[in-house]
């Protein structure tokens, strides 16, 4: 049989709607879980430095999670947003799924703090979103689809609502400390969850080592001899215009895996702060070009630094060809064919393969 409310609207019509409308939001939620879920992974790979660079978040200078993850804005008292959020989006997914299936003793005011639930994430993600387009000038995309998916879940909260959430907003809040203490409990429970499981991931990814690692690794740089540098030579990134507060200056080999595995965390650093400048000074350990080797190698390391500065001479593409370079670094091990990888790295960057040619050689 069919009901009808006073107004003549199928009850069960409704409850059909109510229905689909459960599903599509468990679905945005266990998609946002699965978004917060990377981010947080991407989050302590990139801070413990054992991040590689080939995240598929990281598109180019202004779409890059990394250079994101690397600013000050993501993490709140050190504990990272994206973690929060993972934790955050349980909670409300359990109000959802208790509202639903009849676990909680009123599943209408359930609902209704799903929705505040829903409403503060909302604000949250429209401050996040604010501070990537005019503090950072960089999108983290599985941020913006988060962002998204936020807003969707706030609107579909509001229309599975038996009544507007706000005519009762008071007696909700009361029941907070009375019969609805639960809620409360888990309300606390995401900063502190969020405390517990920041300790325990850290651990595990030994970041909770570092500061006393940097520490003894900066006294003896202090009593190291001054050295001085040629700022105007060289890759240079600055993610601003304005006068650099700090200059890193980097001496890296490209076939070096140490300089690899540090490039990533190192370029979203200085993406996400915009009053650092990083220069980039190729140092092939070689004696073939750098007199500062005793040994002569292949010659190849040498070359791989002259590609990097004649794709920046005749094309300004340097920082690209470095990209590629660190990229296929595997591949560069055993070669001997190196005009092949020139030909390659020409046709991927749009370069003119002959001035790169006579400029290397």
């Amino acid at each position: 049989p069919s009901f009808y409310d006073r107004k003549g609207h199928s009850m069960t019509a409704q409850v059909n709607a109510k229905t689909k409308i459960f599903l599509v939001l468990l679905t945005l939620g266990l998609l946002t879980l699965l978004d917060h879920s990377y981010l947080t992974y991407e989050f302590y790979n990139l801070n413990s430095g054992a991040g590689s660079g080939n995240g598929i978040c990281n598109i180019s200078a202004v779409f890059n999670c990394d250079a994101v993850a690397a600013s000050s804005y993501a993490k709140m008292s050190g504990i990272p947003m994206a973690l929060l959020g993972l934790i955050t989006q349980i909670v409300l997914l359990i109000l959802l799924v208790g509202s639903q299936t009849g676990m909680v003793e009123n599943p209408s005011q359930a609902r209704r703090y799903f929705f505040w639930g829903t409403a503060f994430v909302a604000l949250i993600s429209i401050v996040m979103g604010s501070i990537s387009t005019f503090k950072l000038g960089t999108y983290c995309l599985f941020c913006m689809g988060a962002y998204l998916m936020s807003f969707l879940s706030l609107i579909l909260a509001w229309f599975c609502q038996d009544k507007n959430p706000m005519a009762t907003l008071g007696d909700d809040l009361r029941d907070l400390f009375t019969s609805s203490r639960w809620v409360l409990v888990m309300v606390v429970l995401i900063p502190l969850a969020g405390i517990v499981g920041n300790g325990v991931i850290g651990s595990s990814y030994d970041i909770n080592k570092m500061t006393p690692m940097i520490h003894a690794n900066i006294e003896p740089w202090k009593i190291s001899p001054e050295q001085n540098f040629d700022l105007n030579k060289g890759l240079v990134l600055q993610n601003g215009s304005q006068t650099p507060m700090m200059t890193i200056v980097e001496f890296a080999d490209f076939r070096c895996p140490h300089c690899r595995l540090a490039y990533p965390g190192l370029h979203a650093f200085v993406q996400s702060h915009r009053d650092v400048k990083l220069i980039f000074k190729s140092f092939p350990l070689d004696g073939t070009c750098n007199k500062a080797m005793s040994r002569n190698g292949d010659g190849l390391t040498c070359k791989l630094a002259f590609t990097a500065f004649c794709a920046d001479e005749t094309a300004h593409k340097g920082w690209e060809a470095h990209h590629w370079i660190y990229d296929h670094q595997e591949e560069f091990q055993t070669i001997t064919d190196f005009p092949d990888k020139l030909h390659q790295l020409s046709q991927v960057l749009k370069l003119d393969e002959q001035k790169m040619n006579d400029c290397i050689n």
